[in-house]
């Protein structure tokens, strides 16, 4: 009869292993490979970390990693982007990414000039515009213009809380 061949035992967790008053070897070789015990903090991250954290409040959380590890390095600190993203990984420090306002919309109108942007005289032929101007809050205000195109004169001009046609005629 053949002898029935057992697994080996599953090797001890590093952790527990730590911990095992009997693995006194197998600690001072884990010790010994990493440099530092567990479940401390390596030199300098703390500081580091404060460092990224004002970094990245000072850019209004909009910078990520390779934009903090350049501030960094000009301000004379010795690091690579890695660390920085595990660092940030660690603290839970996100990008906060500003999505931008769509403001073209499909043309609705025909193009009354047929793109020929001269005229004979002065006041025979306007064009007209609606831009927006950014305000605080994430708000918005239209600005809506008539330029005269023989002397390229501003006709009128009104501000709007909205981007309607009307803005534009209300000026003439």
């Amino acid at each position: 009869m053949l002898p029935v061949r057992r697994r080996p035992p599953a090797p001890p967790r590093r952790e527990a292993a730590l911990r095992h008053p009997g693995h006194r070897p197998l600690q001072l070789l884990l010790l010994a490979s990493h440099g530092r015990r567990p479940g401390r903090t390596p030199p300098g991250r703390s500081r580091l970390a404060a460092r990224i954290r004002t970094v990245h409040r000072e850019a209004d959380r909009t910078y990520g990693v390779p934009r903090i590890t350049a501030e960094l390095r000009d301000d004379g600190e010795r690091v690579n982007h890695k660390r920085i993203a595990c660092i940030m990984r660690n603290t839970r420090q996100r990008l906060r990414l500003r999505r931008r306002h769509r403001t073209t919309i499909p043309d609705q109108a025909a193009d009354l000039t047929g793109r020929d942007f001269t005229a004979a005289g002065v006041n025979t032929k306007y064009v007209g515009d609606i831009t927006y101007l950014l305000l605080g809050g994430g708000k918005f205000c239209y600005l809506a213009t008539v330029i005269d195109l023989a002397s390229r004169r501003l006709a009128g001009w009104a501000l709007s809380e909205h981007m309607l046609p009307n803005a534009v005629v209300k000026r003439l």
